[in-house]
């Protein structure tokens, strides 16, 4: 999913309403040389991607691009360089802020880059605090009490838990007729 997909689920999603899957429908790969990649590589894409947002958002859906809407899509877009690049960027990033949230940065940039996932977990919790708690609900708690929900109804778990050494044959052998169907 790149960040135009991104918008327009959102878009669509505040006007006709949105669903929630446990499960993922796709994988999104992240592809050097790839449109996402090159998005994410210059600061300046991301900043003219917001430029775009805060002309044409209020437009297309008022009531969804409000002005702290796009101030904390402002600061999610500002933490996707930051994960696209392992943390290599924070130094730049922390120029923009002032105050509290440039301190941090800068301390958070003090840290080894082998360090980098630590980096960027705390790069995004210095610039998204508000999405720490909704994260850790969706990944962790919500995926798991929904799953826990479908094994007490008795429909098991998805995918089947694969056993090791197990090859695509056996694997088919062990999925439901509906499931092959859609192959």
């Amino acid at each position: 999913m790149g960040l135009a997909d991104l918008v327009t689920a959102l878009i669509v999603g505040s006007r006709r309403g949105a669903a929630y899957s446990p499960m993922p429908f796709g994988v999104t790969r992240f592809h050097s040389g790839g449109y996402l990649s090159r998005t994410l590589t210059g600061n300046a894409n991301v900043e003219a991607i917001l430029d775009r947002l805060r002309e044409r958002g209020p437009l297309l859906a008022p009531g969804l691009f409000t002005k702290e809407f796009l101030d904390r899509m402002a600061l999610r877009f500002s933490f996707a360089p930051v994960r696209a690049s392992k943390g290599a960027n924070i130094p730049h990033l922390a120029s923009k802020y002032p105050g509290l949230r440039r301190f941090a940065l800068n301390g958070v940039s003090r840290l080894p880059p082998r360090f980098y996932r630590a980096r960027v977990a705390l790069t995004f919790i210095v610039l998204c605090p508000f999405d720490v708690l909704p994260a850790l609900w969706n990944r962790l708690l919500g995926s798991a009490v929904v799953l826990l929900l479908l094994r007490l109804r008795g429909q098991g778990a998805y995918p089947p838990a694969r056993s090791r050494g197990a090859n695509s044959a056996q694997l088919e052998s062990r999925m439901p007729v509906n499931e092959k169907t859609r192959q």
